[in-house]
């Protein structure tokens, strides 16, 4: 039986993404080659498996840098550096974590758009959703079973949630015609009630 992590014990994950905000914090008012260089560097050692828990970690550090290099005017070598850190992102995650990893993304976007200079609000925002959490879908067609309809409407949400309207407006076309032709199909009833 494995052994549980300790209330508050940081995950290898964790610990690679503190070091690299760490140091990208250092760097951020002058982020040169070689200081971008030896970030570069320090990132190939990353872990390749994240804890589900380290996205809002990423995301919290992640809004933070943005909200630093936007008061300074994203230069190329600070867009560059968030480039660098991106890499980190644990961005796909499973599907019972995905709702905790989305609100963790809302509310670091939110806190963005609050604290970033309006002319450049726009630009360090995109930098940010680039990184939003991916769900790990299941293997389920839209709208074929209750878990598509199910995970059609939450994707529908999301979207709206991001702003995202016309992606929302077509998942939920998508999803009513395949509703439609299910209803519509002679023996739908006769094949999901097998008695």
């Amino acid at each position: 039986m494995a052994l549980a992590r300790p209330a508050g014990a940081e995950s290898a994950c964790g610990r690679t993404i503190r070091d690299a905000f760490d140091f990208a914090g250092r760097i951020a008012a002058n982020p040169d080659a070689s200081k971008l260089t030896a970030l570069h560097d320090q990132l190939r050692a990353r872990p390749s498996r994240c804890e589900p828990g380290d996205y809002a970690l990423f995301i919290r550090r992640y809004a933070d840098l943005l909200t630093v290099l936007g008061a300074r005017g994203l230069s190329d070598a600070q867009r560059q550096l968030a480039a660098e850190v991106r890499v980190l992102a644990p961005q796909r995650v499973a599907a019972t974590r995905y709702d905790a990893a989305f609100r963790a993304f809302l509310s670091a976007r939110a806190r963005l758009a609050r604290e970033v200079p309006a002319p450049l609000a726009s630009a360090v925002l995109a930098l940010l959703d680039e990184v939003k959490p991916v769900e790990i879908l299941p293997q389920v067609a839209l709208g074929r079973d209750r878990d598509g309809v199910v995970q059609g409407l939450v994707e529908i949400r999301r979207q709206l949630a991001l702003g995202n309207l016309a992606d929302a407006d077509g998942l939920a076309a998508e999803l009513l015609t395949t509703l439609q032709a299910e209803a519509e199909a002679p023996d739908a009833g006769a094949a999901d009630g097998g008695g």
